[in-house]
């Protein structure tokens, strides 16, 4: 009983951690996007923008779904259930950069095309990552502990967006700081190091890494989005939809 209820203390971080996500996820997106959907001031939007939403938000309650299974001990269920969340995945992937790349192409012909190539670096990075880090979890399916932090990190991957919005009214007209967002977002990676330390007295390599790949996406988006061969890579990627 002892060791069962250490199993599930240890199971329920990474519930509640996916819980903080969702919270980060429509919190950011009921302002901007739920509410007018509700209101009917979206309908000019093209549809992959709400195919686009549908799947993220998806695969926020599927997470939490999935780590809710594990504290319930229903492995078996978790485990049949992952081809689903390949497949929702790889949807979110093609559709996160289409609608990515329709948003660029309105914001260079507005004349802002220095936030389109910033912008565009960070998702396509973000979207890399994400698919990666969700590649290798899927190959670490039988190592639980590998397995749900590369899930979470994966997740963590996709929160800039949202919390951008989250904090949009605070500073509305303009944007919160990147500054505000990134450490909004890093919260959930410094309680999984505390978390590894708590319960392994070390933080796990996929921690390391994971958390290396985050970090990296926040500090090495701005100068790497103003160089000459993003800008030809990214006009070639932005053909694509124009």
């Amino acid at each position: 009983m002892k060791n069962k209820a250490i199993v599930n203390s240890r199971n329920s971080f990474f519930f509640w951690m996916a819980v903080l996500c969702a919270f980060y996820i429509f919190g950011g997106f009921t302002v901007t996007y739920l509410r007018p959907l509700v209101t009917g001031s979206l309908s000019n939007f093209p549809a992959a923008v709400h195919i686009h939403g549908l799947l993220f938000f998806t695969w926020t309650l599927f997470l939490i779904m999935q780590s809710a299974l594990v504290l319930k001990n229903r492995v078996l269920l978790h485990r049949s259930l992952g081809l689903a969340g390949i497949s929702l995945a790889t949807a979110m992937v093609i559709f996160g950069f289409i609608v990515s790349l329709l948003a660029n192409v309105e914001r260079i012909e507005a004349g802002n095309s220095a936030r389109a190539y910033d912008l565009g670096f960070s998702n396509t990075f973000v979207l890399i990552s994400f698919a990666v880090m969700v590649a290798f979890a899927i190959g670490k399916r039988k190592h639980a502990a590998s397995h749900k932090r590369l899930m979470l990190l994966a997740t963590c991957m996709l929160l800039n967006a949202p919390v951008g919005r989250l904090y949009r009214p605070l500073f509305s007209p303009g944007f919160p700081p990147p500054w505000v967002v990134f450490v909004t977002v890093d919260i959930i990676l410094v309680a999984l190091i505390f978390y590894d330390w708590r319960t392994l007295r070390r933080i796990h390599s996929i921690t390391i890494i994971g958390g290396i790949v985050l970090l990296s996406s926040q500090i090495l988006r701005f100068p790497l989005s103003k160089m000459t061969w993003w800008h030809d890579i990214y006009d070639i990627m932005l053909r694509l939809v124009d």
